[in-house]
């Protein structure tokens, strides 16, 4: 996961505030403040990957669809 230098300087900064008493590092608060925002964003997260998934199901669909048509249009002339 890439954060950028200023974020990882901010988190570094707010770490080593609660360092001492609840031993937190650079890593566990960045766990921890991405854990609580899918949490408190999960109904919508969830809608958003419900959404993403109806619209690839529907291009799956519709290019089935395709190669049926164009499988109905093959006369076989060829022969």
């Amino acid at each position: 996961m890439y954060i950028s230098p200023k974020t990882h300087e901010n988190l570094k900064k707010i770490a080593r505030l609660f360092y001492y008493e609840h031993h937190t590092t650079t890593s566990s608060l960045a766990d921890t403040i991405i854990s609580r925002h899918i949490e408190t964003h999960r109904d919508i997260l969830n809608e958003e990957h419900r959404e993403q998934e109806r619209k690839f199901l529907e291009e799956l669909n519709s290019l089935g669809r395709k190669d049926d048509s164009e499988s109905s249009q093959d006369d076989g002339s060829d022969e």
